[in-house]
């Protein structure tokens, strides 16, 4: 009974307050910079946040609810978050992250192309305009496939468009976890890069922008100190299931990028792919190479898993050399990988690296213990029930050895930057980035 009352009264509140500083991560920005760090920390819409990076070799691929690519165009012009607020709409992924819902809801808003070239992209955009101005209704399924096959291929042919003419050769994706704001997601990756002197000018960034909850607020201390409120709570833990959904579209369009990216720059060189991947973002990186049908039949979500194993089946699994860095892996271990094509498995290697003191990944709150395997599991990032030598005993056997492993265990927290103070795990992600 006690548990219960305490489980209801941690929802209720919002759960525990962390507070993490972000001066350390800010201090070289300007005053109109944090003010767009502020401005942006839950807008997807608008603008992209190339200019918190230091890199000017970055290529930012920003997602909705469904995994679809949020257009080049200025579109979205007029259209915002606190609209949304404003006409009594939840503020859920599926209605304040869905483009879709967006042409649905505020069709007056939408801006049409009238200047420059008219390409299929601007016709394309401006054709559901004008169906949504002649109260033609949209089904989502049509919708979102023809959103894809435009805009996956807009992007492919941007990026290729980059390897070619710059001469990367090196390309490297990220994708953040779970209740991660977009400002937040931006300075993660800057400081991954900044960390590692990554920046070689031969290296394209590519950051996966997903929404995958914004409980984690931007606020400004009395004395001044920015922070963000780390809130850990059961009510979290509940979302962090609902939350995966958008975590799988997300690795599906990721998959599709992958399989359509240039294999040799402009130069003649091979070009090399590495997904750094920290918490939930874990599940985007591995759907992006399996089809992890068995870990979706855990919960039965239809029909959200009826679209997902579709898209799963309509875009191949990639045939390339691919290394994946898996943080704080919040997914099931081995029921993740058992539907690897083992055969393109060869070619990917998957570093892990575990922390069985993770408070978040236990899903303990005060003294109530849900559990790494309740809500979605989480026992990877733990090495609960020997997940991280059940995984790596099944890859190396099968797939000559594509999986290494690091226990890392030292801080209970959760936060990339935490675990970024942790010399174990720098010293392997460093061994990532050498590989």
């Amino acid at each position: 009974m006690i548990k219960k009352i305490l489980f209801l009264y941690t929802t209720l509140i919002g759960g525990l307050a962390n507070a993490q500083s972000l001066d350390s991560l800010i201090k070289d920005y300007d005053p109109s910079q944090i003010n767009f760090i502020k401005e942006h920390w839950c807008q997807y819409f608008k603008d992209d946040l190339a200019q918190l990076y230091k890199t000017k070799n970055l290529y930012s691929i920003r997602l909705d609810s469904y995994g679809l690519i949020y257009p080049s165009k200025d579109i979205f012009t007029n259209v915002s978050t606190d609209n949304m607020r404003r006409n009594g709409q939840r503020s859920t992924a599926n209605t304040k992250y869905s483009i879709a819902h967006i042409f649905r809801k505020y069709p007056a808003k939408l801006q049409k192309h009238t200047s420059g070239d008219v390409d299929d992209e601007t016709l394309f955009y401006d054709s559901l305009i004008d169906a949504i101005h002649n109260n033609k209704e949209l089904d989502l399924l049509e919708f979102n496939d023809k959103w894809r096959s435009v805009n996956n291929a807009r992007t492919i042919l941007e990026i290729n468009t980059l390897i070619a003419s710059k001469g990367y050769n090196k390309v490297i994706f990220y994708c953040h976890g779970y209740n991660v704001p977009y400002s937040l997601a931006a300075l993660q990756f800057e400081y991954i890069i900044e960390s590692f002197h990554l920046d070689d000018g031969k290296t394209l960034f590519i950051p996966i922008y997903w929404p995958s909850n914004d409980a984690k607020k931007f606020e400004q201390n009395k004395n001044g100190t920015l922070n963000y409120d780390d809130r850990k709570s059961p009510r979290n833990a509940a979302r962090f299931l609902y939350y995966s959904n958008q975590a799988y579209f997300a690795g599906l369009t990721l998959r599709a990028i992958i399989n359509g990216l240039a294999e040799i720059n402009g130069l003649g060189e091979s070009v090399s792919i590495k997904i750094v991947s920290h918490s939930l973002g874990v599940t985007v990186a591995t759907t992006a190479l399996i089809n992890t049908k068995s870990k979706l039949h855990i919960h039965k979500r239809q029909p959200i898993n009826d679209q997902l194993e579709k898209l799963m089946d309509n875009t191949p699994i990639p045939d390339r050399q691919i290394s994946v860095y898996m943080s704080a892996a919040a997914i099931p271990g081995i029921c993740t990988f058992q539907d690897i094509d083992l055969l393109k498995a060869k070619k990917f290697k998957f570093y892990c690296s575990w922390n069985e003191n993770d408070h978040v990944l236990q899903k303990n709150f005060l003294h109530i213990k849900v559990g790494p395997n309740k809500l979605g599991g989480t026992e990877l990032g733990l090495n609960a029930n020997q997940s991280v030598e059940n995984v790596g005993s099944y890859l190396n056997s099968n797939a000559s050895g594509s999986f290494q492993a690091k226990n890392v265990t030292a801080q209970s927290d959760h936060d990339i930057f935490s675990y970024l103070k942790n010399s174990d795990y720098k010293n392997f992600m460093s061994v990532f980035f050498s590989h």
